[in-house]
């Protein structure tokens, strides 16, 4: 997960169509893709990794999100300092958090209220998590993280006013807290302000922010502080926490989405806020999912992404910046990707050969590529762009 800023502009203030403009030299050789397993994105960086373990970011550097050190923003891939082999990785709003060979959890970035799992604001390069236990899966939201053990056992540290650490409390921490109720999970996803799990009974559990209705519990209450369950029995294999809304694809590969649908990011048809789990239109099946900002990204069952939401920096990847819509629509180009990550104004997604793409708003070259357009102000890659090869 992923997660992003929470400032939007009006849909009505954004033309239909986008002005579009050559940038790059047409005759140039096409650049060869980074060779990533994964990639992970946050508001204004992006990560991957390699399968060998290796750590790579790119896009805004300031106050450490890229992890090399320094503060300078890369528009392409640079290596995460400390020589360090990862096992999983998760970009977040403005920091970046992954698990070691070993289980060790590391962060860096800038997450000011213990996001890092250190009492420091900020580290450029990757801090062991203090009194954390071995991990082995993590997850970066906006301002905190969370992690699981192998037997399920989970844990969050970092901002807590919106009860988004589970433990009870509305309180920030920087040392990870086992979530409240005993429960053990398979997989959990942090959001915005908002974290959702399925346990290991097959149930999905949410907690914290629930003014949209993003924890699904079919009501908007302010938050909630512990676990609270799904409403609807449905039965998910993967689950993934917006800044706002939610969504999962069950065992059949049906999605499901459910919060706020101010951009059509719930991908039902309407824009319309939903307390409940809606299923997505269309009538795809999906492997899996990723909720960002304001638009959600899935692959479908034979390797072929969908966007919804909004679209006006490009980030629904159709080839041409638009508004927005509130069904799923396909990806532009012949690519079958594995994974898939939304962020605010750009998405990235690697192939079934390990082949790492972006596209969107480039800003601070968080595309990793060269923005070919103008989408309303942003420049940008409407359709997915080759990341720069590893150095």
């Amino acid at each position: 997960m992923t997660t992003f800023s929470s400032a939007r502009r009006s849909l009505s203030a954004i033309p239909l169509v986008m002005l579009s403009a050559a940038c790059g030299d047409p005759a140039s050789p096409p650049q060869q893709p980074a060779h990533l397993a994964i990639v992970t994105v946050g508001e204004s960086h992006s990560c991957g990794l390699t399968a060998a373990g290796i750590a790579y970011c790119w896009g805004a550097g300031v106050l450490g999100a890229v992890g090399d050190g320094t503060d300078t923003s890369r528009s392409s891939p640079v290596r995460v300092a400390g020589g360090l082999t990862f096992i999983a990785l998760s970009a977040g709003l403005n920091h970046t958090c992954g698990v070691a060979v070993g289980g060790t959890g590391y962060c860096w970035g800038f997450a000011p209220e213990g996001g890092l799992g250190v009492p420091a604001a900020i580290s450029r390069v990757p801090v062991a998590l203090e009194g954390a236990p071995t991990l082995s899966q993590i997850t970066a939201g906006a301002g905190y993280s969370c992690g699981l053990t192998s037997t399920g056992d989970a844990y969050c540290w970092g901002s807590g006013t919106l009860g988004q650490l589970g433990t009870g409390k509305y309180a920030n921490d920087t040392t990870p807290a086992l979530i409240a109720g005993g429960l053990t999970f398979l997989t959990i996803d942090a959001g915005g302000g908002h974290t959702c799990a399925i346990a290991s009974d097959d149930e999905t559990y949410c907690w914290g922010s629930n003014f949209y209705g993003q924890l699904g519990t079919g009501d908007t209450t302010a938050a909630d502080s512990v676990p609270a369950k799904v409403f609807g029995g449905l039965q998910f294999r993967q689950i993934s926490a917006g800044l706002r809304h939610t969504c999962g694809v069950t065992a059949t590969g049906a999605a499901y989405c459910w919060g706020e649908a101010l951009y059509g990011q719930l991908g039902n048809g309407a824009r319309q806020d939903k307390s409940v789990p809606a299923a997505v239109g269309g009538g795809l099946q999906f492997q899996t999912i990723s909720a960002g900002n304001g638009h959600t990204c899935g692959i479908g069952t034979h390797g072929r992404a969908y966007c919804w939401g909004v679209g006006d920096a490009g980030q629904l990847g159709t080839g041409t910046p638009i508004v927005g819509d509130s069904l799923p629509r396909p990806v532009a180009g012949a690519l079958s990707f594995r994974t898939i990550s939304a962020g605010d104004f750009h998405t990235c997604g690697t192939t079934i050969d390990d082949a790492a793409y972006c596209w969107g708003a480039d800003g601070n070259g968080r595309l990793g590529s060269v923005p070919t357009q103008v989408c309303s102000y942003f420049r940008c890659n409407p359709s997915p762009q080759p990341v720069k090869e590893l150095p």
